[in-house]
């Protein structure tokens, strides 16, 4: 009897531990045509300005309120690497800037928020990597970065996490690749042989948004064509 007892409380505690694992999809990474991001993709980005007192690295990625109900949200991001520069993200609260030390980035993980995001609305993440300031050298290369959007209980640091939404890894290049299908990863004997849309459909040319491409080496990467 009580064997039975701790197999059904195990069981239980269990069943509760694999419901909260489950990703909660009240907020979304999307782009800015409104096509969803989702769990576990890499999201490259390109899409490089050049201004007199610095150059950036645009992420394009925005976060949408799939719900009827505002909702505060978070977002945790960890540095996986980075050729130099700084990195800035505005999602959901105030602007936070990173300046890395040469090539060392800082460990752990780190969070925006929680601030509120009204119903039905998309916010620019207004993520950048600075390449290039006044005076200084622009920075070739890649910063790649995890980024978890969170569903939060209130807008004090110390609310509680009532939910983790998806999670995808960020690459913005300043590597000489382009935003066009071919320069993907810029490997020379990698190339594309069949492209899809996001719901399964083989398309004889990439199209504009969202695509699935499946490459000669046989791996497949989601790709962003504007």
């Amino acid at each position: 009897m009580i064997m039975k007892k701790i197999f059904t409380l195990c069981a239980a505690l269990f069943m509760g531990m694999a419901a909260f694992a489950q990703v909660d999809n009240t907020f979304q990474f999307v782009d800015a045509d409104g096509n969803e991001i989702a769990d576990g993709n890499t999201w490259h980005a390109f899409e490089k300005t050049v201004e007199p007192v610095m150059t950036q690295i645009h992420s394009g990625l925005y976060v949408k309120n799939t719900t009827g109900e505002d909702a505060y949200a978070a977002v945790d991001y960890e540095f996986v690497e980075a050729a130099g520069g700084s990195f800035m993200i505005c999602y959901p609260a105030t602007c936070i800037t990173t300046n890395f030390n040469g090539t060392t980035v800082p460990t752990g993980v780190k969070t925006n928020g929680p601030d509120l995001h009204l119903a039905n609305t998309t916010e620019d993440m207004e993520i950048e990597w600075v390449v290039k300031e006044m005076f200084t050298e622009e920075v070739k290369g890649t910063c790649t970065v995890t980024l978890q959007l969170k569903r939060m209980a209130g807008m004090e640091p110390d609310s509680e996490v009532l939910a983790y939404g998806p999670k995808i890894t960020l690459v913005l290049h300043n590597d000489g690749t382009t935003q066009g299908i071919e320069g993907v990863d810029g490997a020379a004997d990698k190339t594309p042989v069949a492209y899809y849309s996001l719901d399964g459909r083989r398309l004889p040319v990439a199209q504009k948004g969202l695509n699935i491409v499946k490459y000669s080496d046989g791996t497949t990467a989601k790709v962003v064509v504007k």
